[in-house]
C-alpha cells in the first residue's frame, strides 16, 4: 500500500480527500406546480363529494387553506399533504400527479 503525507499526517492511499467536482452547491429544488396541484384537490374533492368546508372538517386544516391550495396561491408541506391524502383517501402520488409509481 503507498502511504501519502497530508498536513503532516501519513494516511493511505485510499483514504485520501475526495476531490470536489466543478460545482457543490446543492440542486435547486424542484418547483411544484401549484396550480396544477389546486385542480387535482378539487377534482378529488369534488369526486368525493366533498364541500371545501367538508374537506376543511375531515382534513383539520382551516377552510382558507383549502381555497388557497385550490387556488394554487399556497404550496404545502409534507404535513398538509398528509391531511389532504387521508382525507381524500388518495397516496401522495396519486394527489402530487406522479405518474409511472409504484402502489
Amino acid at each position: 500500500m503507498t502511504m501519502t503525507t497530508y498536513e503532516s499526517r501519513t494516511v493511505p492511499r485510499e483514504r485520501r480527500p475526495v476531490q470536489l467536482l466543478a460545482s457543490t452547491a446543492p440542486l435547486p429544488p424542484r418547483q411544484l406546480d401549484r396550480e396544477a396541484l389546486g385542480r387535482r384537490v378539487r377534482t378529488l374533492r369534488l369526486q368525493a363529494e366533498l364541500s371545501q368546508e367538508g374537506l376543511a372538517r375531515v382534513s383539520g386544516l382551516n377552510r382558507a387553506t383549502v381555497s388557497f391550495v385550490e387556488n394554487g396561491k399556497l404550496g404545502i408541506n409534507l404535513d398538509t399533504l398528509w391531511l389532504l391524502c387521508h382525507a381524500l383517501n388518495v397516496t401522495p402520488n396519486e394527489l402530487l400527479g406522479v405518474e409511472g409509481a409504484a402502489p
